[in-house]
C-alpha cells in the first residue's frame, strides 16, 4: 500500500529523516565535530544490538517501499542494513564500525535521489552531502589539538 495523500508522505518523509539522524548522528563528542548515533550505542549490547538496530533500520526500508521507491533504490537500502549488521556483529570492530559507517543516512541519501522520491525529499528539506568516510577521525583529532579547521560545511 503506497502513500497517496500528500501530508502522510511528509510526514513520513520527516519522520524517517529524524530517525535516520537519531540513529546515525543524533549524538556529538563534546569539543569535537564528530557525530554517532543511537546505532553505536545500542549495538554495543552483545547479541542482540545489531539484530535490534537492524530492524529499526528496516523500518525506513519498508517506509520507502510504501512512499513508491523503486526496486533498485530498496535493494541498494538493504544491502547497506546487512553490511551494517555483517560488520557490527564482529566484536570490536563492529562497534568502530558502526561509529563510521551511517547506513540509515546513506538509505535516506538513496530515497533522495530515487526518481520517485527526489521532488518530495527536495521540499522537504532534502538530505546534507554525506561526510568523507574518514571525516569523523579527522575531527576527533583536530578536536584533541584544539584545531578550528572545518571537516564539512554541509553536515
Amino acid at each position: 500500500m503506497h502513500f497517496r495523500d500528500s501530508p502522510s508522505r511528509a510526514a513520513s518523509i520527516r519522520r524517517l529523516q529524524r530517525l535516520a539522524r537519531f540513529l546515525d548522528s543524533g549524538f556529538n563528542i563534546p569539543g569535537t565535530q564528530a557525530r554517532f548515533g543511537a546505532d553505536a550505542i545500542i549495538g554495543l549490547v552483545p547479541g542482540i544490538g545489531d539484530f535490534v538496530t537492524s530492524m529499526l533500520s528496516a523500518y525506513i526500508v519498508m517506509q520507502a517501499v510504501r512512499l513508491g521507491a523503486s526496486g533498485k533504490t530498496v535493494a541498494m537500502m538493504i544491502g547497506n542494513i546487512l553490511l551494517d549488521f555483517v560488520v557490527g556483529a564482529i566484536p570490536g570492530i563492529g562497534d568502530v564500525a558502526d561509529f563510521f559507517f551511517k547506513s540509515n543516512q546513506r538509505n535516506l541519501q538513496l530515497m533522495a535521489k530515487d526518481p520517485v522520491l527526489a521532488a518530495e525529499f527536495e521540499a522537504h528539506g532534502g538530505m546534507p552531502e554525506p561526510r568523507a568516510p574518514m571525516a569523523n577521525v579527522t575531527a576527533v583529532f583536530d578536536g584533541l589539538r584544539g584545531s578550528k579547521r572545518v571537516v564539512n560545511e554541509a553536515a
